[in-house]
């Protein structure tokens, strides 16, 4: 953030790298809390930032503007104010004014984010630079964006069985040999313990039921 701060004060003619910077340091200041910010490293942020107003380029005007504003917001003003007053180096209100919207909504999905809030309307629209189309993938697949934003995306409901099997056929085979054909068939398909008779036994139990269903299901 620092680096960031002393590129922007670099006489440079290239005010879309300028304003790119004050977007980013403006995006970090965001997260920042009001006690954990020093007050030797942005004195004379507020003066700063008032003389870019006067610079004839979009972005930069936009981003002088939220930085305002987002200093304003935090409530440490001594902390980035310069060689006078507060009162005297820019009109608060006015600032506010042209600095935030009541609300900022994105369509992510079938959801919608909203935010209202000059630090996350400042974080929202960063990111949505930064990301570009990938933004909305990222919103919904992100865990730290969610927590950023208080997010919760849909969780995809699994369909009920669409399908149902109207009979169920096991089959076995097994080698037998000749000398004992006529013995082992009584075995495997009558006797009571056989695996081919209990998987026939499961089958018909399993379409009674089905059956019970449908007719019960036909009744209402």
């Amino acid at each position: 953030m620092q680096s960031i701060w002393e590129f922007m004060h670099l006489k440079t003619d290239n005010k879309a790298s300028r304003s790119a910077a004050i977007f980013s340091w403006s995006f970090l200041l965001s997260s920042m809390d009001s006690w954990s910010i020093s007050y030797k490293h942005w004195r004379g942020a507020i003066p700063f930032f008032k003389n870019l107003l006067e610079v004839k380029h979009e972005s930069t005007l936009i981003g002088a503007k939220q930085a305002l504003g987002l200093i304003f917001e935090l409530g440490c003003l001594e902390k980035f104010e310069g060689d006078t007053s507060v009162a005297e180096e820019f009109d608060v209100k006015n600032i506010l004014k042209e600095s935030r919207v009541p609300e900022i909504s994105v369509k992510v999905g079938k959801q919608i984010l909203s935010v209202n809030t000059l630090p996350q309307q400042i974080q929202l629209n960063f990111l949505k630079r930064l990301l570009g189309s990938g933004f909305v993938v990222h919103m919904k697949e992100n865990e730290l964006l969610h927590d950023v934003f208080k997010f919760k995306p849909e969780k995809r409901q699994s369909g009920r069985e669409l399908y149902v099997a109207e009979r169920d056929e096991a089959a076995i085979k097994l080698f037998v040999p000749d000398v004992r054909r006529e013995e082992s068939f009584h075995r495997i398909h009558k006797s009571q313990n056989s695996i081919f008779v209990k998987a026939r036994t499961q089958i018909r139990n399993k379409n009674r039921d089905i059956k019970g269903e449908e007719q019960w299901c036909s009744g209402d």
